[in-house]
């Protein structure tokens, strides 16, 4: 009986192993099963968004639909959101800016760039972090923003002081030096430019060397110290042979030209919008055809040649209109319409400077409609019709104090914004220090 009872123990433990392990084995399949598919919901998802997003910046560079690439990268972000991927919705959001600013939607660019800053400071991405305050201030600048341009500049600027980046110091620097020149401040601006200046330097980035000393030359210019400017283009000058950047060598000559053109040594002058015209020409780039041509114009003005001075200001129109550019278009206008005051068609010049109003007008450029109405006051008084000059001249001073009343009502906007900001952080920090005691 014991060793049938014994049998039967051993029997019935093997049963109840064979069932215990049964289950567990089930249990483990069945756990590995789920681990597994969802791992590979989020790989199938993830691979999705990836294509997606992929499609998106491909249409984004080709630059051929932009809106349908905004649409494309909306769609991937909406995938990493399912799976919580942080860092790829990051980069989303950052081309989402990108793309709007080809838009010139920079409202937008702002918004997305934030968002993008966000996630990758929380993802730990300090460069990337940099870079999406760098493109936020770049597009406060646009907007005319230029206290918080310098405040998202600095933002990037502790950032990249823990990467330790010299490209985005180069960067930074360089874009807190314009953002300043935007103020009028040139000599802060050649201050920063000189920063980056020495970091390209440092490293040898020879586009950024040109670039650099082509920025501080046109700072010096706006200054007036011609000379100083001349001894920068120079330093950049060494460089030419190395350069590879066909648009940085544009710069660079267009830049001696306005130096040449400021010393009236007009056959300097001409020789170097001529050789940024050849660059922009070869390089297809028709902004680049229409300022060289613009700047040519000046240069036949000054020395009075007033029949090649219009026909460059013609071709200067035409390729500004190809690329829509409707501050060149306003430009050329206004160009032309001299033209055609010191020609003495004065009934030509007025028809040109009311198309470059309408424009204004229409899509409320209160800078260059300024520019406008000085002109036409200056063509009034030139040709004696006194009423209609003080009718352009009260025109151009109620203009320039409302210009101004705006940048006052913006600048005292930012000062309570930032007064509300810093009190209600007063407010937590008083919280905070009550719930520690």
């Amino acid at each position: 009986m014991q060793e049938i009872s014994a049998r039967l123990f051993i029997l019935d433990f093997k049963k109840m192993f064979s069932n215990q392990f049964y289950i567990l084995l089930i249990t483990t399949i069945f756990f590995y099963y789920s681990c597994n598919n969802n791992t590979q919901t989020t790989s199938t998802n993830n691979n999705k968004a990836d294509s997606i997003f992929n499609i998106a910046k491909t249409i984004y560079k080709q630059q051929t639909n932009n809106d349908k690439a905004i649409k494309l990268f909306k769609q991937s972000l909406n995938k990493y959101k399912e799976t919580n991927d942080k860092y790829n919705q990051a980069k989303v959001y950052q081309y989402l800016g990108y793309a709007y600013d080809l838009n010139g939607k920079y409202d937008s660019v702002i918004y997305y760039q934030k968002k993008a800053a966000k996630l990758f400071s929380e993802t730990n991405k300090l460069k990337y972090e940099a870079i999406a305050y760098n493109y936020t201030a770049i597009a406060f600048t646009i907007l005319g923003n230029l206290d918080s341009a310098l405040t998202y500049y600095n933002k990037g600027l502790e950032n990249t002081r823990k990467t330790n980046d010299t490209s985005e110091y180069i960067e930074l620097y360089q874009n807190i030096g314009i953002t300043y020149s935007y103020k009028g401040d040139y000599k802060k601006s050649i201050e920063y430019t000189l920063k980056a200046l020495k970091f390209a330097e440092k490293t040898n980035y020879t586009n950024s060397i040109v670039a650099l000393n082509t920025h501080i030359a046109q700072y010096y210019n706006e200054l007036n110290k011609t000379n100083k400017a001349l001894h920068y283009l120079n330093n950049a000058g060494k460089y030419v042979n190395t350069c590879k950047d066909k648009f940085t060598l544009a710069g660079l000559y267009n830049t001696y030209g306005e130096t040449y053109l400021k010393d009236s040594i007009f056959s300097s002058a001409e020789k170097y919008f001529i050789k940024t015209l050849e660059i922009s020409q070869k390089e297809k780039y028709k902004r680049g055809i229409a300022a060289a041509y613009g700047n040519l114009s000046e240069v036949m003005q000054q020395k009075n040649d007033l029949k090649n001075a219009r026909k460059y200001s013609t071709l200067s129109l035409k390729y500004e209109k190809e690329t829509k550019n409707l501050t060149g278009i306003i430009s050329s206008l206004i160009l032309l319409s001299d033209i055609e005051k010191k020609s003495g068609n004065i009934n030509k010049a007025i028809e040109l400077l009311n198309k470059a109003k309408n424009i204004c007008l229409n899509k409320d450029l209160k800078d260059e409609l300024l520019d406008i109405y000085y002109q036409y006051t200056e063509i009034y008084k030139i040709y004696n019709k006194p009423d209609s000059a003080l009718f352009f001249t009260e025109k151009y001073y109620l203009l320039k104090d409302s210009i101004y009343n705006i940048e006052i009502q913006e600048k005292i906007s930012e000062m309570e914004i930032k007064y509300q900001t810093e009190k209600k952080q007063h407010k937590i920090d008083l919280l905070n220090k009550e719930n520690k005691i």
